[in-house]
């Protein structure tokens, strides 16, 4: 399992298809602490970033790119993670791009990072999400997750 961590509570930025985001790393930036899974023997590592939410449907192939602005020292690591059950299923810090096929539909977290405490400017592109919300697989109302049940009610 990937060890992520933020030493202060944020806001996580929910994203739809197509959406194209202007995003900031600075100094004051939440601090996350991950490693990545796949490469055994990684170390924990801590980067300043943002987060972001979306759901996403079974089958649906989501593709994600940073690209830091012009005069950035900026170099971005994406770490995406399953929000049920907080594991790891994307990484990159080499391309600033990530491709990723959905196995369950649900609500999905992307940090954006900056590598080697690098801050600046980018923007942030995703498409392929299925434009149907998310469902949760439960259906007890008692084991419903209060912000799933929140964003059913509201679409």
């Amino acid at each position: 399992m990937i060890l992520v961590s933020s030493n202060l509570v944020g806001f996580a930025a929910p994203l739809k298809d197509g959406d194209t985001v202007n995003g900031f790393i600075r100094a004051n930036s939440p601090s996350f602490r991950f490693r990545n899974e796949s490469r055994t023997g990684s170390p924990v590592q801590a980067a300043p970033g943002e987060e972001y939410t979306f759901n996403a449907q079974s089958g649906d192939t989501i593709t994600i790119s940073v690209d830091p602005e012009d005069g950035s020292t900026l170099s971005p690591v994406l770490v995406l993670l399953a929000s049920d059950t907080g594991r790891q299923v994307a990484y990159d810090d080499v391309s600033g791009s990530l491709r990723y096929r959905v196995p369950v539909a649900g609500e999905y977290r992307l940090l954006v990072l900056g590598q080697n405490n690098t801050r600046g400017r980018y923007t942030l592109s995703i498409s392929g999400i299925n434009s149907q919300t998310a469902q949760n697989p439960s259906t007890s109302p008692s084991t419903t997750d209060p912000r799933r049940q929140l964003l059913q009610n509201d679409y």
